[in-house]
């Protein structure tokens, strides 16, 4: 079974918009490395700090949202 057989979503539109997702995502990703590459030639270690730190706040600022952001009803779901 598909994501789309399971979300009963037409196979043609969710193929589009899958082909779509993976092009967008696919140009992207090249253009950060590409730029991240060009920025950080001389300096890789104060590229790979600034990598590792971008990805710890953003986690930490989903993780606020969600504590401070969803019911208490939903913490069986959601465990604080």
């Amino acid at each position: 079974m598909t994501a789309s057989g399971a979300t009963g979503y037409p196979l043609a539109r969710f193929t589009l918009f899958t082909a779509i997702a993976a092009v967008t995502w696919a140009g992207y990703s090249g253009l950060i490395g590409y730029l991240g590459g060009a920025a950080f030639e001389s300096n890789p270690t104060l590229g790979l700090a600034l990598g590792v730190g971008l990805a710890l706040s953003i986690t930490a600022l989903g993780e606020l949202f969600r504590y401070v952001a969803l019911p208490a009803s939903n913490a069986r779901w959601w465990p604080r």
